[in-house]
């Protein structure tokens, strides 16, 4: 599957087995590879574009050279991730097992690698920005070369962890197990609440922030009132995700089991909803933007 030279356009490539997908040079587009397994993802010279390549089973993930986008690579089993050479860029790398997570040269970009197991995390060369590596289990953590920012490594059990009113800096919750999280009130801040067991975690008005709610098992993820915001939901278990009231907003809502999946409201944005097995995935109500519903099984 190959989608190439878009300007201005719109590029997809979805549910390919044992297949290479592959969507480069595309200018203010949307480049997305979902649904490979045994495959190879790449989303490579986006410029003002977003990048996702998501759902590879003994693949490899690579997103780089992307100027002023969003870069994800999520749901690696035994693959590796890799994000490099951003600028202004948000880089996430999560839930590798076996592998290894990796965002370098950022310049006024967030960097973050969590939920890595036997792998190895590196945040560096961060200039003015926030650094962090937590949830590693007999992993090198190395958060170095920050300066003017914050690095963090906290394991919390059985706790309560808050973090509200905070202007202009970081806040992190993490590994918190029977335990709430929660993110709010923040200005250009970058809120995470991650991996809670039985518990809540929401991030709600934040303005020109990144929330991220993620792998909640038999809980609530909600991001919503996002303005210029990245807002991000997936690996909901029993659960229930939405993501509402964006406006210039990336949403995706993925990996939803048995549950309902909602996007809804969104001016000048793009969404996707994909990977719903009996669940029901809709997008409603957009103004000049993108919407896809991909890999939906016995579902609407």
């Amino acid at each position: 599957g190959t989608v190439s030279e878009l300007e201005g356009g719109v590029g997809t490539v979805s549910e390919l087995e044992g297949v290479l997908g592959t969507v480069s040079e595309l200018e203010g587009a949307v480049g997305t590879v979902s649904g490979l397994e045994g495959g190879v993802g790449t989303v490579s010279g986006l410029e003002v574009g977003i990048g996702t390549v998501s759902e590879l089973e003994g693949g490899a993930g690579t997103v780089s050279e992307l100027e002023g986008g969003v870069v994800t690579v999520s749901e690696l089993e035994g693959g590796a991730g890799t994000v490099s050479e951003l600028e202004c860029v948000v880089g996430i790398v999560s839930e590798l097992e076996g592998g290894r997570g990796t965002v370098s040269e950022l310049e006024g970009g967030v960097g973050t690698v969590s939920g890595l197991e036997g792998g190895v995390g590196t945040v560096s060369e961060l200039e003015d920005d926030v650094g962090t590596v937590s949830e590693l289990e007999c992993v090198v953590g190395i958060v170095r070369e920050v300066e003017g920012g914050l690095g963090t490594v906290s394991e919390l059990e059985g706790g309560m962890g808050t973090v509200s009113g905070l202007e202009g800096g970081v806040g992190t919750v993490s590994e918190l197990e029977g335990g709430v999280g929660t993110g709010s009130e923040l200005e250009g801040v970058l809120g995470t609440v991650s991996e809670l067991e039985g518990g809540g975690g929401t991030v709600s008005e934040l303005e020109g922030v990144l929330g991220t709610v993620s792998e909640l098992e038999g809980g609530v993820g909600t991001v919503s009132e996002l303005e210029g915001v990245l807002g991000t939901v997936s690996e909901l278990e029993g659960g229930v995700g939405t993501v509402s009231e964006l406006e210039c907003v990336v949403v995706i809502v993925s990996g939803l089991e048995d549950r309902g999946g909602t996007v809804s409201e969104l001016e000048g944005g793009v969404e996707t909803v994909c990977g719903l097995e009996g669940g029901v995935g809709t997008v409603s109500e957009l103004e000049g933007g993108v919407g896809t519903v991909s890999e939906l099984e016995g579902g609407m």
